[in-house]
């Protein structure tokens, strides 16, 4: 296994977690486009938008977000944000579209993304004094490290990290689609034979199915795989013809600003009879035991300090019991045998 994608199943299992019913509903960032900072609420299986906030930070004029993406691993939420002909880094609140923490870059970076060891990767548009090439952030300060210049494509910069193979998947523009080892570095060209616009690309990992991303290019959202296969799913609802520069899952809004997931101690781990889980804190817990595939396995409520969960009759492989109760969630990792 290559080490850089070791907590996979972790990072797989907060966000299946936190997904109730799989929903569709992302926030979604409003491209340049727009003349401002506008953050969508956006369900993307059909495209309509329920909510629109201003993104907004006291003494800036926002002109647009370029790049967004979520730090699992720390619990925030970063955009690339545009004013006048800077684009710098900095943290939003997705339930009030307020920035905050706000660091400068020395690039125009046009995507962002975190890998499930909270490494930030940006790419650079065509805008940029070095256009078309992945860097690593510092999110702190907003220094950049340059990683490869992955090749030219057109109009456009998307990428997203897969946590299933360890790989950044960019979107360049035109038919340029590729796969990333940022650690070797490799760059790998994907067959890409479809016409998509030539504007306002985001790309975010779907959860719900491995190898497969959600993607949008302009006024369309598709779903887009690892081989290249695309498929359209929906058009923009509320403001066609400017589409979006980011996708977050709703969902991560639920854990506040800066918290990070916990674990519950688990023993014996790996599990083939019982599972024991303790130094839980006092309250009503719910503990849902969940397959590799976002399947519920087993469930129960507690009160209890610590439960046993019955494990016999499951598959060998790893799970994740997920713990619930009003103010928090914990995801602990776990291997049945």
């Amino acid at each position: 296994m290559r080490p850089h994608y070791a907590p996979t199943l972790l990072f797989i299992c907060s966000i299946m977690a936190t997904l109730p019913g799989r929903s569709q509903s992302f926030y979604a960032a409003r491209s340049p486009e727009i003349g401002t900072g506008q953050l969508d609420l956006l369900d993307l299986s059909t495209g309509e938008v329920s909510s629109s906030t201003p993104i907004t930070m006291t003494g800036l004029t926002v002109s647009g977000i370029t790049g967004m993406a979520h730090d699992y691993t720390q619990g925030l939420t970063y955009v690339l944000v545009k004013h006048g002909s800077s684009i710098s880094l900095a943290k939003i609140i997705l339930t009030t579209g307020e920035l905050y923490d706000m660091v400068p870059l020395d690039e125009k970076f046009a995507g962002i993304t975190f890998s499930t060891n909270g490494v930030l990767y940006g790419i650079t548009g065509d805008g940029a004094d070095t256009p078309e090439t992945l860097y690593e952030i510092d999110p702190g300060t907003g220094a950049i490290t340059f990683i490869v210049a992955p090749g030219e494509g057109s109009d456009g910069e998307a990428i997203a990290f897969n946590t299933s193979d360890g790989y950044l998947y960019r979107y360049g523009g035109g038919s340029l689609l590729q796969k990333i080892d940022p650690t070797a570095p490799l760059v790998i060209d994907i067959p890409f034979p479809h016409v998509v616009d030539n504007y306002a690309h985001a790309m975010a990992l779907d959860f719900t199915t491995i190898g497969r991303f959600h993607f949008t290019a302009g006024d369309t959202i598709y779903q887009l795989t690892t081989t290249g296969q695309l498929t359209a799913i929906a058009w923009d609802q509320a403001v066609p013809g400017n589409g979006w520069k980011g996708l977050v899952p709703e969902s991560v809004a639920s854990v506040p600003d800066g918290e990070t997931l916990l674990t519950f101690e688990a023993y014996p781990n790996p599990v083939v009879g019982t599972l024991i889980l303790g130094a839980i804190p006092a309250g009503n817990w719910t503990h849902t035991l969940i397959d590799a595939a976002g399947r519920e396995m087993r469930s129960l409520s507690s009160t209890l300090d610590q439960v046993s969960i019955d494990v016999v009759g499951l598959s060998p492989g790893t799970y994740c019991v997920q713990s619930r109760n009003r103010q928090r969630l914990v995801i602990t990792p776990v291997v049945v045998q």
